[in-house]
């Protein structure tokens, strides 16, 4: 069934109507029309604010004049010498760029290290390398504490065992594989505890 022309059209426009609506109601919600005019203030009905007044000038007895602000500023650079009467009175010693410039080869103090001196058995040489001048000692005849430890180490030998097996005449497993085999490279002795 075909629309009619004016049906084409509603369909077509209708959305478009009412989304234009809508921005116009966001406009006018949106409008400026909360201000109220304040003292020495008018709002016209196009919208247009001015000051009105009672056409007296401002009172500006707190502010200084060009002339008063001059005659200050005058009276305070007075006793302040000119530019150039301090270069002439200066002309006899060096800037700070000329100075830095004569510096610049020599060291500065945080750069130089303090003077070492060698204690007994410390040499220092010209290069600044300090090493030691005693030989390492001689250690034939010293055990390491680890070699030790590990020499003297009783595994879960349990001595107390041992000594109350042999106070009662009984032999415990361990005092039994303690006479066939050696315990950590100790072999076990004729007199027990």
């Amino acid at each position: 069934m075909a629309l009619s022309i004016q049906a084409q059209l509603k369909k077509v426009l209708a959305p478009f109507a009412k989304a234009v609506g809508v921005d116009i109601k966001k406009l006018k919600d949106s409008k400026q029309d909360k201000l109220k005019a304040g003292a020495n203030i008018q709002i016209t009905e196009d919208g247009t604010i001015s000051a009105t007044g009672s056409g007296e000038a401002a009172d500006l007895s707190a502010y200084s004049t060009t002339e008063q602000v001059t005659t200050l500023i005058d009276g305070k650079v007075a006793g302040l010498v000119k530019a150039d009467a301090l270069d002439t009175k200066l002309a006899n010693y060096a800037t700070n760029a000329a100075v830095l410039t004569q510096l610049e080869g020599y060291a500065k103090t945080t750069e130089v290290q303090p003077k070492l001196t060698a204690g007994e058995g410390v040499a220092i040489s010209e290069a600044g390398v300090i090493s030691a001048t005693v030989a390492a000692p001689d250690l034939t005849g010293y055990v390491k504490t680890e070699a030790l430890e590990t020499a003297l180490d009783l595994g879960d030998l349990n001595l107390v065992a041992e000594y109350e097996a042999g106070k009662n005449g009984t032999a415990t497993t361990e005092s039994a594989a303690s006479s066939e085999t050696t315990t950590h490279g100790v072999q076990p002795s004729e007199h027990s505890l």
